[in-house]
């Protein structure tokens, strides 16, 4: 058993939106669930990758949908401006999964952060 802090960790050390094209390996202090005992044990890339994969599948789809919904001004304002990758931390998020030109920035979480926050005062919430 491990924490949402070490799961996190985990997923931004060695998680992948798509299958890894050499083996990673991490160290994870846990705890055993049957015996309640500390123990570290080593976590594969390709496990992240396909613990990952259905929901990452779920969010490119929804991602997807939401250009085939969008009016074509402002999907072609992204294409423009390209999407700021932040939020998953994920490595390997790229055009090919989106459609559409990732950036990827310093300090993503800052700036999910300050993306949220401009909607919430645009939409007076």
């Amino acid at each position: 058993m491990i924490s949402e802090s070490t799961a996190e960790e985990i997923k931004t050390a060695i998680g992948s939106t798509c299958p890894p094209n050499h083996e990673e390996a991490i160290d994870v202090r846990g705890r055993d669930a049957i015996t309640g005992l500390p123990k570290i044990l080593p976590v594969r890339s390709t496990e992240i990758y396909r613990a990952l994969w259905k929901s990452v599948h779920t969010i490119l789809n929804s991602i997807q949908t939401t250009w085939e919904k969008s009016p074509t001004e402002l999907v072609a304002d992204i294409m423009n401006r390209d999407i700021v990758r932040g939020g998953s931390l994920l490595r390997h998020v790229s055009r090919v999964e989106t459609g559409m030109p990732i950036q990827h920035t310093e300090e993503p979480l800052c700036r999910l952060a300050q993306g949220m926050s401009a909607v919430l005062i645009h939409h007076h919430y």
